[in-house]
């Protein structure tokens, strides 16, 4: 009898075995794709953040200080640029690598009772700003995931890149001057 449960017992370690063979790819994937798509939320989120200080420093720039329109739009895009790539720091170079050379542009830089409404189309006949008027600057910037160095991705031909991402991470933000 002891013989006999002892027979039975090799027979399920082999099971066991085939079973975790099966299973183990699967639970790698898992472990694998939370690890991947949560380095690309923090990613997203470096450049929500940046994007967001990036409109903040240049909300904080007093068009007073200017006398055309032209040198405040310059002094707002290089306040841009510098915030942006100082709070993208932290990233490894290979990721900041994906940038293109603007880090980060005031695309939509709107007064004269402009309501930020998600246009991003500049306000037609744009004037330099006073004091009391409604203006809004949106900052948008992408981060290209098509770059392997960025992002690895193996290309399983059946399947096409895996995993799958969206062609750019980008962050906007705006705020109301």
């Amino acid at each position: 009898m002891n013989g006999r449960m002892r027979a039975i017992g090799v027979r399920q370690s082999g099971a066991a075995m085939i079973e975790f063979a099966l299973v183990l790819p699967i639970l790698l994937l898992i472990v694998v794709g939370t690890i991947y798509y949560g380095y690309v939320f923090v990613i997203e989120m470096a450049l929500e953040n940046a994007a967001q200080e990036a409109a903040v420093a240049a909300a904080a720039i007093q068009p007073a200080d200017y006398e055309t329109q032209a040198q405040y739009l310059a002094a707002v895009d290089a306040v841009v640029d510098r915030v942006a790539e100082d709070n993208l720091d932290w990233l490894p170079v290979s990721v900041r690598s994906g940038f293109s050379s603007d880090v980060a542009s005031a695309t939509n830089l709107c007064f004269v009772g402009s309501s930020c409404d998600g246009d991003s189309s500049p306000c037609a006949g744009a004037t330099l700003p006073t004091s009391g008027q409604l203006g809004c600057v949106t900052i948008d910037f992408a981060l290209s995931t098509t770059d392997s160095a960025v992002l690895p991705r193996l290309n399983l031909p059946p399947f096409g890149q895996v995993p799958p991402l969206p062609g750019n991470l980008s962050g906007v933000a705006q705020v109301v001057l």
